[in-house]
């Protein structure tokens, strides 16, 4: 199925946002035995492709998702997804993904996705998943991947920007009778990244704090060989303190998530021209609250060496303008400051 979603008028663009559980169970139209909404879009077996639409998430009172995927596909094709970025918003998220089977892609183009908690989450059974030219903000996890039945899955992200108030990727190995520390009869994860900057984080409490670190994972899945990473002409910012987290447990030492190890642990050609530091991709503005957040807020320095780091001079990471320009008058407004609420 295949929704193409238009405005009919310029001034009044159209955003769709679902209705709270208890508005749904006052409906005259509802049965008294239903179950809250657990997600705005459900697929099962089949193919979803949303194109061109704009979606609010309230908090609280919303779904738990925004789509639910089971053994099936989807596509986000220029689209601008909202979900809760408050204290509030610590479960659930926007995309969940799973199923029995291993039967399952995703497709991300040229979209905004911005929330808290896991904002995309799936189990890593011969799935894949492409993001494309996206701006993708969690003041939580962006990509939540169980890798308990991993079987060679794959993230192709190239052209888009990542930030995540907790970690942009949590790898994790919970499904019972699993234990981390014994991870052999499981395939790698491969993360194929081009051209995609790594900006600061926002928790959801805090005004532009960076945050946690890019991949949290456990040592001993890190050692077993269960995440490989390609990369190429990739931008990290430099309030990143730490790129690697064992989360639950104390650090192994002070080197240990660093930079440095990073590439110790993907050396070339896994890493070409990674660029980092300073000059990297310093931020033009300050960030400003996850609730007030708009895709140019992400807009880097014009001192960056990003604007001019992939092939061809071109700048890394999405398109921000074409992104905010997307989103329109929805949302929080561009020159929005503290305590202001958003339009919707």
């Amino acid at each position: 199925i295949r929704i193409l979603f238009k405005d009919s008028n310029r001034d009044q663009p159209l955003v769709l946002v679902p209705g709270s559980p208890d508005a749904v169970a006052n409906s005259v139209t509802t049965p008294n035995n239903s179950s809250p909404t657990a997600s705005m879009f459900s697929v099962n077996g089949g193919t979803l492709e949303l194109v061109g639409g704009r979606f609010q998430l309230q908090e609280p009172g919303g779904p738990a998702w925004f789509l639910r995927v089971t053994d099936g596909h989807f596509v986000i094709r220029d689209c601008s997804l909202l979900g809760p970025r408050g204290s509030a918003s610590t479960l659930g998220g926007l995309i969940d993904v799973n199923g029995s089977t291993t039967i399952g892609s995703g497709r991300i183009l040229g979209s905004f996705l911005a929330g808290g908690g896991s904002l995309i989450r799936t189990q890593c059974q011969h799935r894949s998943l492409l993001v494309t030219d996206s701006l993708l903000f969690s003041t939580g996890k962006v990509f939540d991947l169980d890798l308990s039945t991993s079987r060679r899955s794959c993230l192709d992200i190239r052209r888009s920007t990542l930030s995540g108030g907790e970690s942009v990727f949590n790898l994790r190995a919970t499904e019972p009778g699993i234990s981390d520390a014994n991870p052999t009869d499981r395939r790698p994860l491969d993360l194929f990244i081009d051209e995609t900057v790594f900006a600061a984080g926002i928790s959801s409490t805090h005004d532009g704090e960076p945050q946690a670190a890019i991949i949290s994972i456990r040592k001993q899945v890190l050692d077993a060989g269960l995440l490989r990473w390609w990369g190429a002409h990739n931008g990290f910012t430099p309030l990143r303190r730490q790129y690697l987290v064992d989360p639950g447990r104390p650090t192994p030492s002070e080197r240990w998530g660093t930079a440095r190890h990073f590439a110790s642990l993907f050396p070339s050609p896994h890493r070409i021209r990674p660029l980092d530091g300073p000059r990297a991709i310093p931020l033009a503005t300050p960030l400003p609250k996850a609730t007030q957040l708009r895709p140019t807020h992400f807009r880097i320095a014009a001192t960056s060496l990003g604007l001019k780091w992939a092939p061809g001079g071109r700048p890394i990471g999405a398109d921000l303008d074409k992104l905010d320009a997307q989103l329109g008058t929805v949302g929080p407004p561009p020159n929005s400051q503290p305590g202001e609420r958003p339009d919707f």
